[in-house]
């Protein structure tokens, strides 16, 4: 039943959106095409960068753009990116080209925050030690991307810190 709750409500969400879903969809493909880099500030938390330049994507106009729309709206647009594992042009610093699925959740941190492995489900990679190129977060993001059931779980948790961002 709950599966069936979930599929529903993406399949509205999907849906819902009419013409700022097409405002919302030119600024991400506007952005993804983009060279830009991620110099591994993808996380919140980490300190602000210094450099000015506008190849860096928090400094990028269209970054600010898609991050500056309303909350409700940009994160069902985001989270019906989940799915989507085309590569993008971003690339994170010193790693691989972003996924557009990847960078939906880069993007959620930024608005909220918080970083994927904040949320009580995915906390054991909070503090995992990076072995190697294929053995780091965003590998494990992808990984966790990947996997339906787990991709059910990151879901949930975005939308109920939407739901907790509402309440304050």
């Amino acid at each position: 039943m709950k599966n069936i709750c979930l599929f529903i409500s993406i399949f509205f969400i999907s849906f819902s959106f009419g013409q700022h879903h097409k405002n919302l969809d030119s600024l991400w493909k506007t952005l993804v095409k983009s060279d830009l880099c991620l110099t591994g500030f993808q996380y919140v938390g980490k300190e602000k960068t210094t450099i000015t330049s506008p190849e860096i994507i928090l400094n990028n106009t269209k970054w600010k753009n898609l991050i500056s729309q309303p909350k409700p709206t940009i994160t069902h647009f985001l989270i019906l990116k989940f799915t989507d594992t085309l590569k993008t042009n971003l690339h994170t610093c010193p790693f691989f080209k972003t996924r557009n699925n990847e960078l939906a959740v880069y993007v959620l941190q930024h608005i909220y925050g918080k970083n994927w492995y904040d949320f009580k489900e995915f906390k054991k990679f909070k503090n995992r030690d990076i072995t190697g190129s294929d053995d780091q977060p965003q590998i494990w993001l992808q990984n966790i991307l990947a996997n339906k059931s787990k991709r059910k779980i990151l879901i949930k948790s975005w939308l109920r810190e939407l739901k907790r961002s509402s309440e304050e």
